[in-house]
């Protein structure tokens, strides 16, 4: 019988994060097809922003009358980390309340975060947007499948000690995938 073996545990990362998005491009049918919802989106707003954008994909036709949209029948609604209880939730409601047909998919995205070890001159610098860095999450991130690229922050052309220190560190995050179809009249 087979075990399964840990990842070993990565060491903590002192400095300041700063979170960056997903790598990916979006083409323009997409970023009109897509919703992207946060932790802190208010759910009310989520569900009217959902239905006009349905309202706008069955609304649409070119010049012969045909959908600009093609083939698409749904728009899709995307949440990562701890949005992904208010898009299940949000889905929920669509499918019992407003009677769409809902599809949910799971998947894991990959991003990146960075970490700025702060020297002496760069905390005086950074004293001004001090309640910004406080306001970034620090949770321990999943270890599975993390890598760490060490870079030097080449921003400065003099050569003095102002310079951070940058780490790279990807991270897989949990995120979850509603297919809202329209209507079909």
């Amino acid at each position: 019988m087979k075990t399964k073996q840990k990842a070993p545990k990565l060491e903590r990362i002192e400095g300041r994060l700063v979170k960056h998005g997903s790598a990916r491009s979006f083409s323009y049918q997409e970023i009109n097809r897509a919703l992207y919802i946060r932790g802190d989106t208010p759910f009310t707003s989520a569900v009217k922003h959902v239905e006009k954008m349905l309202d706008k994909l069955s609304a649409k036709t070119g010049k012969r009358g045909v959908e600009s949209f093609g083939n698409t029948k749904f728009i899709t609604v995307i949440g990562m980390g701890k949005a992904i209880e208010k898009v299940l939730s949000l889905g929920v409601f669509l499918k019992a309340e407003k009677l769409y047909r809902v599809d949910v998919l799971t998947k894991s995205v990959g991003v990146l975060d960075e970490f700025r070890k702060e020297t002496k001159s760069s905390r005086i610098i950074n004293h001004e947007t001090q309640t910004e860095s406080l306001n970034t999450f620090s949770d321990t991130p999943e270890r599975a499948g993390e890598h760490i690229v060490e870079l030097a922050d080449s921003s400065d052309d003099s050569g003095d000690d102002s310079e951070d220190d940058i780490t790279m560190r990807k991270r897989n995050v949990s995120a979850v995938e509603l297919r809202v179809w329209r209507k079909m009249v």
